[in-house]
């Protein structure tokens, strides 16, 4: 059986550091240790990723993520930070919530639905507070397995099944007249979402989209 692409293992809570780089700098470390990635090549990625825009999505939570080479399956950790720190996000909310996700380069334009998939994840009001609220990372993997969202949107899925999916179509009106609709599976399923909503997930998906799919 194929383990999710998130565990026990890669949560850590109550992580203690100086700022965004300090923070970037621990997880990438525990990550590449975790995994047996280089932890320079590990590093590089998010922090190039970093300096396109801010990965922070507003209400204290911020998606890091890399595309590598050399990596086979999806990478991932959950950390909570203590204190938060300032990650320039849309809100100017300090973040203390951190989902960090590496992906396959060969794989890129699978990507997108499983990073639309976290975000509307961490959207979500009593998942965000359940888990500053979880004393164990035990409790903080429970949540994110709790069906407090639709089936559809269950980021817990094999390393495989994600690897199967590819984005079909990424559509945005130009002049949404409040709400647009994005279609982003492979089975052209279509959501449509309020775009005050959306802001938040658009500010990361946005600079992600530009390099995903050459």
């Amino acid at each position: 059986m194929i383990s999710p692409i998130l565990s026990e293992e890669d949560i850590s809570l109550d992580l203690v550091t100086k700022g965004k780089q300090s923070a970037l700098s621990k997880i990438a470390i525990r990550i590449a240790r975790r995994s047996g990635l280089d932890e320079k090549v590990v590093l590089r990625g998010l922090f190039d990723r970093e300096r396109l825009a801010s990965t922070g999505i507003g209400r204290g939570v911020a998606i890091p993520h890399a595309l590598l080479e050399n990596i086979s399956s999806p990478v991932a950790s959950l950390t909570r930070l203590a204190p938060p720190v300032d990650f320039d996000g849309p809100d100017d909310d300090p973040v203390d919530l951190v989902y960090t996700i590496l992906w396959p380069r060969s794989a890129s334009c699978a990507f997108l639905p499983a990073l639309s998939r976290i975000c509307r994840l961490l959207r979500a009001s009593q998942v965000r507070e359940r888990l500053r609220l979880a004393q164990s990372a035990d409790e903080a993997l429970t949540v994110l397995e709790t069906q407090l969202l639709p089936s559809s949107t269950n980021l817990h899925i094999s390393p495989d099944q994600m690897l199967g999916q590819r984005t079909d179509s990424f559509r945005v009106p130009t002049k949404p007249t409040g709400a647009v609709t994005i279609t982003a599976t492979p089975a052209s399923i279509a959501e449509t979402v309020n775009i005050t909503t959306v802001a938040f997930a658009m500010a990361i998906l946005g600079q992600t989209f530009l390099f995903l799919c050459p």
